[in-house]
């Protein structure tokens, strides 16, 4: 366990201030927020509730993120991660899975092998940004992928024949109260996640009071908010090839897609592998420590080995996840290879809306993509929610894994129903299976500090 996270060693009075500080943390925010979430997820919420999904995902994923630079103060940033620093790990781990998962099953399919090539140099690059120059570094590179993908936005705009928007011209799939059965697990969801992402600590503890909230506030409702816009503009597109379709884009899209989404992807893949290699580093300083004083020199060199295994086996995972989804897209049509095609399955599965007699098929890769995404609806709110927030009433209780280990359980049960089957009540119930848990810890709480205040009026 590492008893200290690395961005406690920052001096007192050292965090960053002034116009850059807020410009560049600001976009460090908003382009490590823009991963495959916002880049895919708002067209497919159009898809099936129109205006209404955009909304839903903008306001509460805007708002929440942008307010943690207010609600976190920069001493607590630097001392949260020591309290839950696996949760944390786990969250930079799965979300650089995730992109794993999008560069084997979407790239390949909708922009072609030099998606690949731009998602590995766009990682190097940030890479590179982040050794060189550390902080400054990453904040730079940030602001330049995002200055990139707002003139591949504007050019969408400007060039005839790229219909931006014209998502909008389609009919929602899903009726209207699916959308209010999904406005909760949304809210909470993105109110909640934030607090464990490792970039969002870093950005928080790396800056003054003013500035950490106007960085937090300008990525945001700023250089995030107009990402998500740009979501709107392709989004007709990026559906198309989502669906599973043989549909390489072509034309004006192929050209502004090849280039913002790999860029935007490999950057948030590198700024999460900082933070994974960053803690496996800390962890063999903080043994070494212990074993300074241990007759056994090869201690020392067995903990840091055992370690950075761990860091090696999470890029060997997610490299055997890219191949897998890769063969798995060519085996389900997903990438159109000419050569392969004797070989090649149907690549749709039949998914029934009941609630809403509406028939409708939607592709493996999307059911991936989803059962993936229930990480941030379920597992991460639900730790927010049980094992950090504290009490309204003040007590010393243990806050029970089983209950975490319920929750999860039966939240990803609901979440599932609700978001890859589109059962309204199933996914309005996932939130409330999650805040039922906690009423069980306050209810908790509040007998122990009773049971304390009775236990001392006997003694009296």
């Amino acid at each position: 366990m590492i008893s200290k996270h690395w961005l406690s060693e920052l001096p007192k009075g050292k965090e960053s201030k002034g116009l850059f500080a807020v410009l560049g943390w600001g976009a460090f925010l908003g382009t490590s927020w823009t991963w495959v979430i916002g880049m895919i997820l708002p067209a497919l919420l159009i898809r099936d509730m129109g205006i209404a999904g955009f909304i839903i995902f903008a306001l509460p994923n805007c708002i929440g993120a942008a307010a943690m630079g207010s609600i976190l103060s920069g001493d607590r940033a630097r001392a949260l991660p020591a309290r839950h620093m696996g949760m944390i790990l786990t969250f930079s781990i799965v979300t650089v899975a995730y992109h794993f998962y999008i560069a084997g099953y979407l790239l390949p399919n909708l922009l072609g092998p030099l998606s690949l090539a731009l998602f590995v140099v766009g990682g190097v690059m940030a890479t590179g940004a982040v050794i060189r120059w550390k902080d400054k570094g990453a904040m730079v590179f940030s602001m330049l992928v995002w200055l990139i993908s707002i003139g591949c936005f504007i050019a969408s705009l400007c060039i005839p024949g790229a219909e931006a928007f014209s998502i909008f011209k389609e009919r929602p799939l899903l009726d209207e109260t699916y959308m209010w059965f999904f406005l909760p697990a949304s809210i909470g969801g993105f109110l909640l996640c934030p607090y464990l992402d490792a970039t969002f600590i870093r950005a928080r503890a790396r800056t003054e009071r003013v500035a950490g909230a106007l960085a937090f506030k300008v990525g945001f409702l700023v250089v995030f908010a107009l990402m998500i816009v740009f979501t709107m503009a392709y989004g007709h597109e990026l559906v198309k090839g989502f669906g599973g379709e043989q549909n390489r884009l072509k034309g004006v899209w192929a050209t502004i897609l090849v280039i913002h989404i790999p860029l935007q992807m490999g950057l948030t893949v590198a700024f999460h592998c900082r933070e994974i290699y960053a803690a496996v580093e800390h962890g063999v300083k903080e043994r070494a420590k212990k074993l300074k004083g241990i007759d056994c020199p090869q201690c020392l060199v067995l903990a840091r080995h055992l370690l950075m295994s761990g860091l090696i086996g999470v890029v060997v995972a997610c490299s055997l996840l890219f191949m897998g989804v890769f063969l798995l897209g060519l085996l389900l049509k997903n990438i159109s290879f000419e050569w392969f095609k004797d070989f090649q399955v149907t690549n749709q599965i039949e998914t029934i809306y009941q609630a809403y007699e509406l028939e409708r098929f939607i592709s493996v890769g999307e059911v991936g993509y989803r059962c993936i995404l229930i990480f941030y609806g379920t597992l991460f709110p639900a730790y927010v929610m049980l094992m950090m927030i504290p009490t309204i009433v003040p007590a010393k209780i243990s806050r029970p894994w089983w209950l975490f280990a319920i929750t999860v359980v039966l939240s990803s049960v609901t979440a599932y129903i609700g978001f890859v089957h589109a059962q309204g009540w199933a996914i309005g119930a996932t939130l409330g299976v999650i805040c039922l848990g906690r009423l069980f810890l306050e209810w908790k709480a509040y007998l122990a500090k009773n049971i304390g205040l009775l236990k001392d009026n006997e003694a009296t």
